[in-house]
């Protein structure tokens, strides 16, 4: 029912600006990942709020990203608002620019914390919100990184999303490393190919 209420209700300006039933159903996704006795539900919750969009559910996700479990909850509420951003882009088109607010807090939050799961979500969520500020600290993750195949792969996907054609050589070189590491070798190929790396194909 969460995952159906995320893919149909319109976005969440606040109680004025949207249609009774749509806020109503932000609001109850809001009350669920606080309150719910379902985790994944809760964690579904957050990224129905990704999916409505607006603004009232992009202050409660940096909310969730800041007070959220390191090992649970900032992973969902990081690649929910990855994804709001993401489809606001998409709505914006040509003329889209970046959301610096949400970039700069995934940051933040990227350079306090160490668990490999969370710093994995954040990079990929950093790559939907395209923020090519933090690509610089993406690189060096991964070259101190580049041994624990799941994160670097998801680093690598990160770059790739926010098309750092910088990270082109360091992505190669890992390919060139990971013949038997396969999850590494999978993503890392996958960035390539995102990065629109010609010598990739060979």
């Amino acid at each position: 029912a969460i995952v159906a209420l995320g893919r149909t209700a319109q976005p969440n300006d606040g109680k004025s600006e949207t249609p009774k039933l749509d806020y109503q159903i932000s609001q109850a996704m809001v009350q669920y990942f606080q309150k719910g006795k379902d985790q994944q539900a809760q964690y579904f919750s957050l990224m129905a709020l990704g999916q409505i969009r607006g603004e009232e559910n992009r202050t409660n996700l940096m909310e969730a990203l800041r007070k959220g479990s390191k090992a649970l909850e900032k992973p969902w509420a990081a690649i929910s608002l990855g994804v709001l951003t993401h489809l606001d882009y998409e709505e914006m088109g040509t003329g889209a620019t970046v959301d610096e607010g949400v970039g700069e807090a995934l940051l933040r939050e990227m350079k306090e914390l160490k668990n490999p799961g969370t710093l994995s979500a954040l990079s990929v969520a950093l790559g939907l919100v395209r923020y090519t500020d933090s690509a610089d600290t993406l690189r060096e993750l991964l070259e101190e990184k580049k041994n624990q195949d799941d994160l670097a792969g998801y680093l690598c996907i990160g770059l790739a999303l926010m098309n750092d054609q910088h990270s082109l050589q360091d992505i190669r070189n890992l390919v060139e490393t990971s013949v038997r590491r396969p999850a590494r070798l999978q993503q890392a190929a996958i960035a390539l190919g995102k990065l629109g790396d010609k010598q990739a194909a060979e």
